[in-house]
């Protein structure tokens, strides 16, 4: 980067294509990091800009010793007694016997461990090695300074000022917690600023734990992760809570990696106004027995955008998002080229929460995913209970979510309404169904479009949509292939009870449907009490199925329409 605190390139340049993109019919644009990254510009104040402040208070670290002159003890000794920003800039390695000093102060600090080299040299080491040996990680080339803690009992640094803080280019080794921010107040230089943590080039590793404990009245709140390693560290939490109405904050992870935890990585933002999150080109792997990436968020308006990122192989699920919204609100969640794949758990989990008066739009689109191998399902999706007034989208396109134990998409709705789009989706060799849709509850009127999609060699069905017909269902199925299902048919349609009158008819519709070599039907459609209109079964085409071709099982009182 030109300057400290702007976004690496590949994310100005993913900014700058999905400027220019343009929505589309079928698909919502890519919600873009332009939001995320516009507001890192008050990093720069407290990573970069510091140094050329007018303010600014420096301390050289000069001794790798625990205690004494030039030493990393001294200069925190030192910055909680300044009265302006201070940068403490590491030109040694140090090593720790006991606690630094809790950082108190209540001006801003910055810690730099670049141990002198050239600002314009590019390093981006903490993550360019994340697949090599821990002991790789720091090598004679590493330009970063290293603060290794020999007691495991003790932390490494710890602050509970309310002010911003900053830690770059430095490796954290061992200790309790290797660190700990508990701002109890937070709050910027004037009203109209920022809280900024920043923590960029960091190798956290043989610790217990990370623990970031962010606490805010109506100061924005932005904490910029980019350039992050954490391994062999058990647990890691990021919590911010609002203590008063009007609180924002704006996280970004670009290029983190966070693996051999236990928890995984944690993320927990609580009663806020509005939450946005970006997480650009980042790993997390290896939890035992945690998930990957613990996203726990409630406010009025959520936003989140995950791209080019992977959460795989994991001892809980992958990634896992659970969204509560406060009140009448929105939220947002684009996931564009990650991978969920070889999880114990779920790959991708999607929840969201919300008070049984309120009203919610809410706007799923997941684009180029991969979720496969996953011991439970590939991607489980659970819209709003409680809220027949809210209107939920699902926009799956380009998707592979194959050889998962239970479904490879299993998407739950209880009484939202919406629209789902599924386009040029795989979801073969899963032990229940390729993908299924199931509602419960009064519900509100459904769109399910099904195009360009396989769901085949399925243990039970390809493609199962049930419906409680309180409100008009309609699916559509273009260009579908459901073969070679192992104990039930390609395609099965449940539609349970009648429509209340006047509220017309349910419609399947058909065009360019194969199904074949399934063990009971091509395609089973059945209802009970309920009218159901069916266009275009003549396109429905295959062979060499266990029972019918299309199979129209009819309850009591029910009107079926070719």
């Amino acid at each position: 980067p030109a300057a400290r605190g702007a976004p690496n390139g590949r994310a100005a340049a993913a900014v700058q294509a999905a400027a220019s993109s343009q929505p589309t019919a079928t698909m919502p644009a890519m919600v873009t990091l332009a939001a995320f990254v516009a507001t890192l510009g008050a990093v720069a104040l407290t990573a970069g800009a510091a140094s050329h402040h007018d303010d600014v208070v420096r301390r050289t670290v000069t001794s790798s010793a625990d205690s004494g002159p030039g030493t990393l003890r001294e200069a925190i000794a030192f910055a909680n007694t300044a009265m302006a920003r201070v940068v403490v800039t590491l030109e040694s390695d140090v090593r720790l016997i006991t606690a630094l000093p809790e950082y108190t102060n209540d001006q801003p600090l910055t810690i730099d461990g670049e141990c002198g080299t050239d600002d314009d040299d590019d390093d981006d080491g903490a993550v360019r090695g994340y697949e090599r040996d821990e002991d790789e990680l720091v090598d004679d080339d590493d330009d970063r300074c290293e603060v290794r803690m020999a007691d495991a009992g003790q932390n490494i640094f710890s602050s509970t000022s309310s002010a911003s803080l900053a830690v770059r280019d430095v490796v954290l080794r061992g200790g309790a917690r290797a660190l700990s921010v508990a701002a109890g107040d937070a709050r910027a230089a004037s009203p109209s600023d920022t809280y900024v943590l920043a923590l960029h080039n960091v190798l956290i590793t043989r610790a217990m734990s990370v623990n970031i404990d962010i606490r805010t009245d109506s100061t924005p709140v932005l904490i910029d992760a980019h350039d992050v390693l954490i391994t062999d560290t058990p647990n890691n939490v990021v919590r911010v809570t609002a203590q008063s109405a009007g609180a924002t904050v704006t996280t970004l992870l670009s290029n983190v990696v966070a693996t051999k935890t236990a928890r995984g990585f944690v993320v927990l933002i609580d009663a806020m106004d509005a939450v946005t999150v970006g997480v650009d080109e980042s790993l997390f792997s290896g939890a035992r027995p945690g998930n990957g990436l613990d996203l726990g968020i409630s406010a009025t308006d959520i936003e989140l955008l995950v791209t080019e990122s992977t959460c795989s192989d994991n001892g809980g699920g992958g990634l896992n998002f659970l969204g509560t919204l406060l009140g009448d609100g929105v939220v947002r969640v684009n996931v564009h080229k990650s991978i969920f794949s070889g999880n114990a758990a779920s790959g991708f989990r999607y929840l969201i929460g919300l008070p049984s008066d309120a009203t919610v739009k809410a706007e799923l689109v997941m684009d180029q995913v991969t979720a496969e191998s996953n011991e439970q399902y590939g991607m489980v999706i659970q819209l709003p209970p409680n809220s027949p007034q809210s209107k939920v989208d699902v926009f799956l396109r380009h998707l592979n979510a194959n050889q998962n134990a239970r479904s490879g998409i299993d998407l739950q709705r209880e009484a939202s309404g919406g629209t789902v789009r599924v386009d040029h989706v795989q979801a073969n060799h899963n032990g229940q169904a390729g993908l299924s849709v199931t509602a419960t509850g009064q519900t509100n009127p459904l769109s399910l479009e099904v195009s360009s999609t396989e769901a085949s060699r399925n243990n039970i069905t390809g493609i199962f949509v049930e419906q409680p017909a309180a409100d008009a269902l309609t699916v559509t199925l273009d260009k579908v292939v459901a073969n070679n299902t192992a104990n039930g048919s390609g395609v099965s349609i449940n539609i349970i009870g009648a429509l209340p009158s006047g509220s017309g008819a349910n419609r399947v519709r058909f065009h360019g449907v194969a199904v074949s070599e399934n063990a009971e039907d091509g395609v089973t459609i059945k209802r009970d009490a309920a009218l159901v209109v069916a266009d275009g079964l003549a396109s429905v085409v295959g062979s060499g199925n266990g029972d019918r071709l299309v199979d129209v099982v009819a309850g009591s009182n029910s009107v079926f329409v070719i």
